[in-house]
């Protein structure tokens, strides 16, 4: 029996971070890998929006995807046209018109509220305010705001914690329990996994 190739894996370009030995990859690796065919897709932290935009439209790979917070309650249910209404991309505006939904995805609101999906992997002994805001929205963490999801996280995880520290914890997340509360990142999931 002849093995069939694996298909190349996507490169994931994230808002955030930049550097090539910043160890917050390793989070968002962990949380996108295969659980079937344990790869991992590539992820490229781009900096600021308007970078991580711009490296997304740019890119030579062949599988490109990009994350960002939606930074606030979806203007549109379209990923893009979210962005297009959104002041904060005016300088990637041009590139990114050729970008299509299935590649574009939203943290909605920020990264924070991924961790609130499953904050009693993140911080086991201090979790009881994002399980009672999550109780409040039935589970949906896409529907707590940013400001309440920062403030939930900043009141569960240890005070001395950067945003960056914050990305390195989304690797203690179950991709499953995450898809289960945040239906952007099963959409995510499914695209990466078939």
């Amino acid at each position: 029996m002849v093995k069939q190739p694996k298909p190349p894996s996507s490169t994931v370009y994230i808002e955030g971070g930049s550097g090539p030995g910043d160890r917050r990859r390793q989070g968002f690796s962990k949380l996108l890998k295969d659980p079937d065919n344990k790869r991992s897709p590539s992820i490229k932290l781009g900096g600021s929006r308007s970078k991580a935009i711009k490296l997304f439209c740019d890119s030579p790979d062949a599988d490109p995807v990009l994350l960002m917070d939606s930074e606030c309650a979806l203007l549109d249910p379209d990923p893009v046209q979210h962005l297009f209404e959104r002041k904060d991309i005016d300088a990637a505006r041009a590139a990114l018109m050729e970008a299509k939904k299935q590649d574009v995805f939203l943290m909605i609101e920020t990264m924070e509220n991924w961790l609130i999906a499953d904050m009693e992997c993140v911080s086991p002994n201090n979790f009881r305010t994002a399980v009672l805001v999550r109780i409040r929205v039935n589970g949906n963490v896409e529907s707590i705001s940013k400001a309440e999801a920062e403030k939930v996280v900043a009141e569960c995880l240890p005070t001395n914690q950067s945003k960056g520290d914050r990305m390195q914890l989304i690797e203690k997340v179950d991709p499953q329990v995450l898809s289960q509360r945040a239906s952007e990142f099963a959409r995510l999931l499914k695209r990466l996994h078939s």
